[in-house]
């Protein structure tokens, strides 16, 4: 029998690596790389952390070191390059990554972009092919204001110069329409077991004496959440919690306590959400509808519904494809209305969704990923939406 061709990947991140050490892979890139890691046709993969934007790894002994980086070995196929603060980027950091490669073994590598800002690395790794992963329109970012024009530039050298475009979202794969590479709408994913076994420990202490019922969102509090939709639930519904488990950016966290039936617990470690989850009696999705939301396929939803939790959105891209499995609303009267449908729904529509979220994993992701990166056309993903899907995974877009 043949053994099966491996693949080794150079990954260029928009994050150090101490954040997944930190925080718990809880992001795409994350999963995608902890999976990876697991699968025996990904031989080695590296990541970088873009030099321009260098920070120290904590923790453990590099296995290579010089004056201006350091590289550690977190899992025993994978590699995490950090330049040190002053090490020149665009020039020299692909190179020495490069060198590096060949150093560690990596043979005849894919070169792996998860942002726009990254394509100096194209040509000048040994890569024989390169990826883009699109996860949200970086142009429509608040954050990244200031880098419209670098951004703009880095999607054109992606349309002209990578192999394949891994995307979110249909919206997205619609936007590399008439590049070089294939387009394949990859979605999001969920670890199921992960979030199943995290959530059978106790209730998180800081939700026990809440009154109920609650209603729950996980995730980044910034311009995407629409903060008067949580005010109207607020006082439509003062008898309810509503539980903000995540970082607040910005006047947001103001404007939701101003309301005293709104708690932000602020950020806390990956392992400990299916907890928090767990104990709410509903779970929300109330971002506002927009260009960038429109890009964006939210992790959340799917780890809402590994746990069989109801869900109320808005009405946002990702969360349009799952009609079949949780409520959708247009307007404030809308969700609130939804909201108490979700709290009196039969019990047997837990374990639909829980049947659901079990052909998401991201073990079927990345094996669909690796079909990809080896020319197959693998057709669709399962998925349980009320909405045709637009686009075939792996169709040329």
């Amino acid at each position: 029998m043949d053994k099966p061709h491996v693949i080794n990947i150079i990954m260029v991140g928009y994050h150090p690596w101490q954040i997944f050490a930190d925080q718990g892979f809880r992001t795409r890139m994350g999963h995608l790389i902890e999976t990876m890691s697991r699968t025996h046709q990904v031989g080695k993969l590296m990541y970088v952390y873009p030099a321009e934007q260098s920070a120290p790894t904590r923790g453990g002994q590099p296995v290579l070191a010089d004056r201006g980086w350091e590289v550690y070995q977190p899992f025993p196929r994978v590699w995490a390059v950090n330049f040190r603060p002053g090490f020149p980027s665009e020039q020299e950091a692909p190179v020495l990554v490069g060198q590096l490669a060949r150093k560690l073994g990596f043979s005849s590598p894919v070169l792996w972009l998860s942002t726009p800002l990254a394509t100096h690395y194209i040509d000048r790794v040994g890569e024989n092919l390169v990826v883009f992963d699109a996860v949200d329109n970086w142009l429509e970012h608040v954050q990244f204001r200031g880098f419209k024009e670098q951004i703009a530039k880095g999607y054109q050298t992606i349309r002209e110069k990578a192999h394949i475009i891994f995307t979110v979202s249909p919206g997205l794969a619609k936007a590399f329409q008439g590049c070089r590479g294939k387009v394949h709408w990859l979605p999001n994913g969920v670890d199921v077991d992960f979030f199943q076994q995290c959530a059978a420990q106790p209730l998180p202490p800081d939700v026990k004496g809440l009154r109920r019922p609650l209603l729950g969102y996980v995730g980044v509090m910034e311009d995407r959440l629409d903060v008067a939709l949580l005010g109207y639930l607020a006082n439509h519904m003062p008898k309810a919690t509503l539980v903000m488990v995540g970082p607040v950016h910005g006047s947001i966290r103001k404007a939701l306590e101003r309301h005293p039936n709104i708690r932000c617990l602020g950020f806390r470690h990956y392992r400990e959400i299916p907890r928090y989850v767990n104990g709410f009696n509903v779970c929300l999705i109330p971002h506002l509808v927009s260009a960038l939301t429109e890009s964006m396929d939210p992790l959340k939803l799917y780890e809402y519904l590994a746990l069989g939790k109801p869900v109320v959105s808005t009405w946002v891209a990702g969360a349009r494809r799952m009609a079949g499995l949780i409520y959708l609303a247009r307007t404030p009267k809308e969700f609130y209305a939804s909201i108490l449908e979700a709290l009196k729904e039969p019990s047997y529509k837990k374990s639909n969704r829980m049947q659901a979220a079990r052909s998401w994993g991201w073990q079927q992701r990345v094996n669909q990923i690796l079909a990809c990166l080896a020319g197959e056309e693998i057709g669709q993903l399962p998925e349980h939406t009320g909405e045709k899907p637009r686009h075939n995974l792996c169709g040329v877009i």
